[in-house]
């Protein structure tokens, strides 16, 4: 039951629990050119660029995401711009 409360020895914070950022591997041009190629055609981001367009060029656009989304991950820094749920 997803109700039934926890038991006294039961740890949710265990350290090896927890994964820092520095622990996340980095992705590939593959996995992006996927995500990419997968998204609904009329699906749009911040950048209000359609997505049709955007899966139109995947194949150029996936290795310049790939390299962003990494330096971010490296970097541990993401564009404030960005930030939004």
């Amino acid at each position: 039951m997803c109700c039934e409360k926890a038991s006294p020895d039961t740890n949710l914070t265990k350290e090896s629990d927890l994964m820092p950022l520095v622990y996340f591997r980095l992705t590939t041009d593959d996995e992006v050119y996927h995500m990419l190629s997968k998204s609904a055609p009329e699906a749009r981001g911040l950048s209000l660029v359609p997505n049709l367009l955007v899966k139109d060029h995947v194949d150029v656009l996936a290795p310049t995401i790939t390299a962003v989304v990494n330096l971010s991950m490296q970097d541990g820094l993401f564009p404030s711009c960005l930030k939004n749920a």
